[in-house]
């Protein structure tokens, strides 16, 4: 086990010594910078310096382009692309400075530089070699932008080393001039942004770059327009499918929508008229461009007001018997409806405000037919008659009452003829005039409305008595009066004989005899 960790502790160090050795070694050779952008056709210049390992001599100088040194090839300088465009520069002993003329984008990339001595037997270099960007003067930009979003323009791939000036142009005017950046942002992007756009680098005027066209487009294309103020049932309604992006052709055909829905009855046109305007006609609208749906403007929503319609009223509960009973009136309206009245038909006031109209203590009065009406700041509106009926309280039917005075009216009359005719009767009786009269058929119906029976002993013992039938005593009998006449008549026949089971009209007929003869 002693042994094992012995070993690893020998390899770690052993390494360890390699790698210091090797960094060493790369750090003899120095680049002023490790990288540099500049733009094609000009020159450049790789500042290096290196110095030999002590005790070593120098027997060889490599340039390289690689992206590593285990990538290396071939020697710059043997190169046929760059070999009549390369310049070495270095002394031989400390210098390695070499210089690239008339650049090109494909010179771009990294750079080594590596010597060779008598004791190494393998290329020394530095660790990281020198990169090298070159560009031209174009702009990068997305050709297409919506408005409202951020846009980066760049002049070139990379910025300049010798931190040049860097001036904008748009449609052949000066835009702006930025330093030690070759980044112009625009944010956000307007319509007016659109352009040609150019750059070039101050002190190489002679060179811009290409113009490259921006196109910043709407961020909405359409927008449904409506008339200020408020839309009314039965008014004109006018609504515009407006466009925000110029570009859009006069001479274009539109699409409208309400609630998602397509109106197929209205393609085509800019304006959407509404004449008379319903309340039907409440809903959110939106516009596009014919066959471009999927790019509608925005929904607008529109509120039509109109007067309270559909206006009912209805009871609540039994009004049979109850003591009280309660109307409710409901409509649609757009506004609500602001205030609810209560008129009875045949009244000429109102009964009554609120949505609910209650009757209290119910009278017979109270029935009959009832109505609300609605209010808002539209109009009004009037709901159907209601009838309430009172069970029990309610006036009787016109026929029944004209029946009953009629019948009331017979008996009063009948009455007052009686009591008339009695009294005249009986006056003439007391005048003894009722003979006189010359009403005999007055006195048979007299008579036989006493309904007697036939008594003719009796008749005779009256006569006998000296009775006239003409006195007050014959009247009383005759009206069967409780007078004291009558009680005396009586009287004497119940001293006669008992005639009570003989036939009573003899006493009539005899009686009738006296009254003829007398």
């Amino acid at each position: 086990m002693e042994l094992i960790s012995m070993f690893l502790w020998s390899s770690c160090l052993v390494l360890t010594v390699l790698l210091k050795t090797t960094i060493a070694a790369g750090s003899n050779v120095k680049y002023q910078t490790m990288k540099t952008c500049t733009l094609e056709g000009s020159s450049v210049s790789i500042v290096c310096s290196y110095s030999y390992p002590k005790g070593h001599k120098g027997t060889a100088t490599h340039w390289f382009k690689a992206q590593s040194l285990d990538k290396v090839t071939h020697d710059i300088f043997q190169d046929h692309v760059m070999r009549d465009r390369v310049e070495y520069l270095g002394d031989g002993t400390q210098s390695c400075t070499v210089r690239i003329n008339d650049l090109r984008l494909g010179d771009s990339g990294t750079y080594w530089f590596s010597f060779e001595t008598d004791n190494s037997g393998k290329k020394l270099s530095s660790t990281s070699g020198f990169t090298l960007s070159v560009t031209d003067l174009v702009v990068e930009v997305r050709p297409e932008v919506t408005e409202g979003e951020e846009v980066d323009l760049y002049c070139g791939s990379c910025i300049l080393s010798e931190a040049p000036t860097y001036v904008w142009m748009k449609d052949g005017h000066i835009l702006a001039s930025l330093e030690r950046t070759n980044l112009l942002l625009i944010d956000p992007a307007r319509m007016n942004d659109t352009g040609n756009y150019t750059c070039q680098v101050k002190g190489h005027e002679a060179t811009p770059s290409h113009p490259v066209r921006l196109t910043v487009s709407c961020k909405q294309q359409v927008q449904v327009k409506l008339p200020p103020g408020q839309v009314k049932e039965g008014e004109r309604l006018e609504l515009t499918c407006d466009t925000t992006c110029p570009m859009i052709s006069s001479l274009a055909f539109f699409e409208w929508s309400k609630d998602s829905r397509l109106l197929s009855d209205q393609n085509h046109r800019r304006q959407l008229v509404l004449d008379p305007v319903m309340a039907e006609d409440t809903g959110r609208y939106s516009c596009a461009l014919a066959g471009q749906q999927e790019l509608h403007s925005p929904a607008v929503e529109v509120l039509v007001q109109y007067s309270p319609k559909n206006t009912t009223a209805i009871m609540l509960g039994e009004p049979l018997g109850a003591a009280s009973v309660t109307l409710t009136c409901s409509s649609d309206a757009n506004p609500p409806v602001e205030s609810y009245t209560w008129f009875k038909v045949n009244e000429s006031t109102p009964v009554g405000s609120g949505q609910q109209y209650s009757i209290t203590n119910i009278r017979s009065e109270d029935g009959g037919q009832y109505y609300c009406e609605a209010k808002n700041t539209v109009g009004s509106g009037r709901s159907p008659t209601l009838l309430v009926t009172l069970q029990g309280k309610a006036d009787p039917p016109l026929p029944v009452v004209m029946v009953s005075v009629a019948a009331i009216l017979v008996a009063f009359f009948v009455g007052i003829g009686v009591i008339c005719g009695n009294k005249r009767r009986h006056r003439m009786l007391e005048d003894g005039t009722f003979d006189k009269a010359g009403d005999p058929g007055q006195s048979e119906n007299t008579y036989s409305n006493m309904e007697l029976k036939p008594t003719s002993s009796d008749y005779e013992d009256v006569t006998e008595r000296g009775l006239n039938p003409t006195d007050s005593t014959y009247t009383a009998l005759a009206f069967k009066s409780q007078s004291s006449e009558y009680e005396t008549l009586e009287k004497a026949r119940n001293t006669s004989n008992d005639y009570s089971n003989e036939p009573a009209t003899g006493i009539y007929e005899t009686l009738d005899d006296i009254t003829k003869t007398g």
